[in-house]
């Protein structure tokens, strides 16, 4: 009971280090396109427009929560945060749950990890669905497993909540069905051939002939679960035939109507296809157990009835949630937004995930041969995921959650257990707890040695060059004679947890750079493609303007849509009662006190400017320049064998230093010239917001 008061009392302090990270300056960072479209939704559910279901911006959960969030402590840009952040700080305490399967070690080490991520960290501070989906797919593995360990029913009501919950919030919920239900298939099917073995196949029909499917082992029931519970939301999937078929399953954006959405005799079809997935699931379902099934059934149906109807106000999302969640991403999938290359993740999770990505390798190989169950399915989790990610169209920075949370478990799991089994007296006693000390002057050693640009003719600088090898050189001898007295595996044992302090240091300062110095500025892979913090700075000025007029928010504001510039004014401007959205250029008619025009359309605009101040350059829109694109490996090589591209590789790691120039939208802000006693400072344009080679503002 000590111990255990100890372990509640470190996951309390890693939770409450993990909610300060996440919830301190929440509302500064200029909001990202996509946080504006999901944050101004939500701000119309909370003003009384409602809300109707639309894949393009995901399930409903977020809209709804949002709007709570918005009645409990007023719209603004830090409650538009409010449920990432609570969720991102959740998902950290849920480690404390799997101890059983993680170990006690372990799952402190995970939620550290999980704390501390620089994925998990800015996602966390971010509005958008990916961090909700890690805290409904971690309870899905946490109920699935003790269920199999216990037989609890309470677990399958759990995991039905949380399985509409996940189809309610984002569509990846169909991917990871597929790995859980792949996982849960494949054991399902070793523990019939060990019964088929051990008693026959006339042994399995008279175990069938009395039983039923009352009999299944815990996987099988909770694969049948699974099953049963999301065949009517998996018959969109049959759109992929609709080509032969000469049907219209889920339309495309050529078709014109909505995208993934059938039209003509392909509605009577998908009413079919829903119809048998309903009445072939309740069967079977009923067939196994009808008062747990129809109780795991209304729990489902009852939370995705509730959430994609808006709480009763919008029956028509029930059924767009049904098909077009699924028949909208299939239509899409030829779209391939992003454009990013395959191998994209391999690029990103390096920067950012290396301590998990490199533990969790180790971890894959090591418990191949001397693991549980639970971690051959986290290396099923790993390999699946990698392999469905690699295969979606859609690749984005934010998808990364995803992939990086099964790393975590894997890599915090190997922690723990290595952690677990050194002994720890006698690695004091013995000299090897000297290795901890070492190793980062190591490490430090290793850098300088990188770090060496040139050597020239002159006693100093050879000197100065020559220390650090030296230096290594000592501490590898030492590190050398200390193996040799201590043994082999207590050495490897401490090497490996040095190793992970020092990535975690690393890790620590990737999180803070890409979460608070770098938030909106896309010199980070992570940022990709996100609007400039010249919107918010623009935003107070328009504010300054409204009251120095005396309209206030009946002040008339023209924005100019081209290029999608609509987002994210349409959330910053959302209290203003006459903006005017609208592609300004060909005809730019009567305009308001304030003009928001693209940047491209500047000459158009000429003509009608007479009564505006000179234009204000600022940038709406920047983003990451893509030189990974087109990578080989003979590519790959070059920039590791080169000596200064491996030197530029290396700064960027450590310091986003940066050599290629920022892509950028630009725009321009024209303020009217009557405005009594304003004085506005002009924007800062560094050269980097100038359009990188290949890029335009056209892109992504």
């Amino acid at each position: 009971m000590p111990l255990l008061r100890w372990e509640v009392v470190l996951f309390a302090a890693l939770v409450a280090v993990a909610a300060a990270m996440r919830f301190w300056d929440l509302g500064s960072r200029a909001y990202h396109h996509d946080e504006s479209l999901h944050a101004v939704y939500s701000w119309y559910l909370y003003v009384g427009r409602g809300y109707e279901h639309n894949p393009m911006m995901h399930g409903p959960f977020q809209f709804i929560v949002n709007t709570l969030v918005f009645t409990l402590f007023t719209a603004s840009d830090y409650t538009g945060r409010i449920l990432y952040a609570l969720f991102g700080s959740a998902l950290v305490g849920t480690a404390f749950f799997l101890r059983p399967y993680l170990g006690r070690a372990g799952a402190l080490c995970v939620a550290g990890l999980l704390a501390f991520s620089p994925t998990m960290l800015y996602f966390s501070r971010f509005a958008r669905n990916d961090i909700l989906i890690a805290l409904w797919t971690l309870g899905l593995v946490f109920c699935m497993w003790r269920y199999m360990d216990e037989r609890r029913t309470g677990y399958l009501y759990g995991f039905a909540a949380l399985l509409a919950l996940s189809f309610s919030t984002q569509e990846n919920t169909y991917l990871h069905v597929i790995i859980l239900g792949l996982f849960l298939g494949i054991v399902s099917l070793a523990q019939v051939l060990a019964t088929w073995r051990r008693v026959g196949f006339d042994g399995l029909a008279r175990i069938h002939k009395r039983f039923g499917l009352r009999r299944l082992s815990p996987p099988a029931t909770l694969l049948l679960l699974l099953l049963t519970l999301t065949l009517p939301v998996w018959a969109a999937g049959i759109s992929i035939l609709q080509k032969p078929l000469g049907i219209v399953l889920a339309s495309d954006a050529s078709s014109g109507g909505p995208i993934g959405l059938p039209d003509g005799r392909g509605n009577a079809v998908a009413l079919v296809a829903v119809g048998l997935g309903l009445v072939v699931g309740a069967y079977a379902g009923t067939l196994w157990h009808r008062r747990r099934w129809l109780i795991c059934a209304g729990i489902y149906w009852a939370i995705f009835v509730t959430l994609f109807s808006t709480v009763f106000t919008y029956p028509t999302g029930v059924a767009t949630g049904v098909w077009q969640s699924l028949g909208y991403w299939l239509a899409q999938q030829d779209v391939a937004r992003g454009g990013q290359p395959w191998y994209y993740y391999f690029v990103l999770l390096p920067i950012y995930e290396f301590l998990p990505l490199v533990f969790a390798l180790a971890g894959m190989v090591y418990y191949w041969f001397k693991g549980d169950a639970f971690s051959w399915f986290l290396t099923f989790w790993i390999i699946m995921a990698f392999a469905l990610y690699a295969w979606a169209a859609e690749k984005m920075p934010w998808i990364s959650v995803h992939l990086a949370l099964p790393l975590v478990l894997m890599a915090g799991k190997l922690l723990g257990d290595v952690l677990e089994r050194i002994p720890w007296r006698r690695a004091a006693s013995s000299g090897a707890a000297w290795l901890l000390v070492l190793l980062p002057l190591a490490v430090v050693a290793l850098g300088s040695i990188v770090a060496i640009r040139q050597w020239a003719p002159d006693a100093n600088v050879v000197l100065r060059n020559a220390a650090p090898y030296v230096a290594l050189a000592v501490l590898l001898y030492l590190g050398y004679r200390i193996a040799e007295r201590t043994g082999l595996k207590l050495t490897g044992q401490v090497v490996v947890i040095g190793l992970a302090g020092i990535l975690a240091v690393f890790s620590v300062r990737a999180a803070v750079q890409v979460s608070y110095k770098n938030g909106d500025v896309p010199v980070e892979m992570l940022v990709y493609t996100q609007t400039s913090p010249d919107v918010p700075k623009l935003v107070q000025d328009i504010e300054r303007v409204a009251w120095a007029t005396g309209e206030g928010r009946d002040m008339r504001i023209t924005v100019d849509g081209a290029d999608g510039f609509v987002w994210p004014w349409a959330w910053y401007l959302r209290d203003y009662k006459n903006v005017a959205y609208t592609d300004i250029a060909p005809n730019a008619g009567p305009l308001g006190r304030v003009v928001l025009a693209n940047a491209s359309n500047e000459s158009k605009m000429q003509p009608y400017m007479d009564g505006y101040r000179r234009g204000q350059r600022y940038s709406l829109r920047w983003w990451f320049p893509e030189d990974y694109r087109g990578l080989t490996l003979e590519r790959l090589w070059g920039e590791f064998a080169n000596r200064d591209k491996f030197l530029d590789l290396w700064r960027y790691w450590m310091f986003r230093d940066l050599k290629s120039k920022l892509g950028s939208a630009d725009a321009i802000a024209y303020f009217a010239k009557d405005v009594p006693g304003l004085a506005l400072a002009p924007f800062d344009m560094p050269s980097e917001r100038v359009l990188a080679p290949g890029l335009t503002s056209a892109s992504p």
